[in-house]
């Protein structure tokens, strides 16, 4: 009798700790409020929300939510409260991570105020290789926008360079490639026209380390180093612009600088870099300048009336200007190539000369 009280007392505890156990397992469950979103996206819930989280979650190691909060008053331009929580911030022993993250925000808020210069100074105390992947985004984002703003082509165009092979949505690449072209137009001709790019570079380089090092050491080395040594050039190639990216859109831009008033040839042209660039990350998403070009170009009227006193006392000079236009019309008609649009046709009307009054 003793014994079978014995073993059912030791299934009731057995059941009762499998009880306390799930019992505790569900308590324990994170939710998924009590993950912090990614920084630097965009934000569903107000400052409030995670200045809560952060008095409930935060620790000195945990700052997600501190940062969440900065990037929501921003937002709200509640920029003295933003302020309170970055001094709070700057007195903390932050991690590299951490203090760029923190720049990056103080950039934010400065833009936002219309501060420019002080945006720009912060930014460049951002180690931007320190920073997330949304970070170095968002990042190159405001580093474009400065630039733009402060009308520095050549520098907007190098941050959008490295800027766009980090987007993700057609959106975002259409946008963003738009406003690339629009700023690589703006440069001179010979700086579009003097950038090469050398496919064998590369090629070279390796065959000159091959006989720089001998070939065992150099096979032991990269089977040692292998995943390390492909994951830092990795790394280091997000940092880096591509050169044949760069000469791709360094000779669309040149050919729509060249050929923009002139539909057909720009067509031409644009067919001419598809073939060169049949891969260019540019395809997907063309500039739309360049996707309807002769619903964007200059209207070109079929006919042309030119007044022109062809007797009287300025007939010498009318009859000179005449002769200019109808040279020029020729060369130009010499000068067409099949399926090249017409040029408008010239009429010349004669001024009578005016009757001069008693």
């Amino acid at each position: 009798m003793n014994v079978l009280l014995t073993k059912r007392i030791s299934r009731y505890l057995i059941l009762i700790t499998a009880t306390l156990l799930m019992t505790a397992c569900v308590s324990t469950k994170i939710l998924p409020e009590d993950i912090p979103p990614a920084l630097f996206s965009e934000l569903e819930k107000d400052s409030t929300f995670y200045l809560n989280k952060d008095s409930q979650l935060g620790s000195d190691e945990n700052l997600d939510w501190q940062f969440l909060a900065i990037q929501a008053l921003i937002k709200e331009k509640k920029y003295v409260l933003a302020n309170a929580v970055i001094d709070s911030l700057q007195t903390k022993k932050l991690t590299l991570t951490q203090s760029s993250t923190l720049a990056l925000l103080i950039a934010d808020k400065y833009y936002a105020q219309g501060k420019l210069p002080e945006a720009q100074a912060s930014l460049i105390i951002t180690d931007y290789q320190a920073l997330s992947n949304n970070g170095y985004v968002h990042y190159l984002t405001l580093q474009s926008t400065l630039h733009i703003e402060n009308n520095l082509p050549f520098e907007a165009s190098e941050s959008l360079l490295l800027l766009v092979p980090h987007l993700v949505s057609d959106e975002q690449r259409q946008q963003y490639n738009d406003l690339l072209l629009a700023q690589l137009i703006q440069l001179p001709e010979e700086t579009l026209a003097s950038f090469e790019y050398e496919e064998d570079n590369i090629e070279t380089d390796a065959m000159e380390v091959g006989s720089s090092i001998e070939k065992q050491n150099l096979e032991n080395q990269i089977s040692e180093n292998a995943s390390q040594a492909v994951e830092t050039i990795s790394k280091q190639d997000d940092y880096q612009i591509d050169a044949k990216f760069k000469a791709g859109w360094y000779s669309l831009a040149l050919l729509y600088q060249q050929h923009k008033l002139r539909p057909n040839r720009l067509n031409r042209a644009l067919d001419e870099w598809k073939n060169t660039y049949p891969n260019h990350d540019a395809l997907e998403n063309m500039p739309l300048v360049l996707t309807n070009i002769s619903a964007s170009s200059p209207y070109q009227p079929d006919n042309i009336a030119v007044l022109l006193p062809l007797t009287g006392r300025f007939e010498k000079q009318g009859k000179a200007i005449q002769l200019g236009l109808l040279n020029a019309y020729y060369l130009q008609q010499k000068s067409l190539k099949n399926g090249d649009m017409q040029p408008p046709t010239l009429h010349f009307l004669i001024l009578k000369k005016a009757r001069q009054s008693n």
